[in-house]
């Protein structure tokens, strides 16, 4: 009997997963588990954060991240103050054109 005993023993001997003892835990209510689990997402949280802030520094510091035009390198349309006095006029002069054509004053027909 006593050998039946030890392969019974022998076969109930298996290994619980890593971290089996808190996640598989057959409490509805478990605490350390609980706050285990908070931490443990708080900190991989916060270490991605850390790492995605130092990369974001390291590019924006190098300049690589914005890159920065200097003003003799932009190539930029200076208006002409000729042409742009003469298409204010063109427009004055379509607008005095298009108040002459309105009727100055409504005639009634039926009168």
């Amino acid at each position: 009997m006593q050998s039946t005993n030890n392969i019974k023993n022998s076969n109930n001997t298996e290994k619980p997963p890593i971290f089996g003892h808190f996640l598989l835990s057959r409490g509805i209510i478990n605490p350390k588990r609980d706050w285990t689990t908070i931490m443990i997402v708080a900190t991989i949280l916060f270490l991605s954060a850390l790492a995605f802030d130092g990369i974001m520094y390291q590019k924006i510091s190098s300049g690589e991240m914005y890159v920065s035009v200097s003003e003799s390198e932009l190539n930029v349309d200076v208006l002409k103050k000729e042409e742009l006095t003469g298409l204010i006029n063109e427009y004055e002069l379509k607008k005095g054109r298009i108040q002459s054509m309105k009727a100055k004053s409504l005639i009634d027909p039926s009168i």
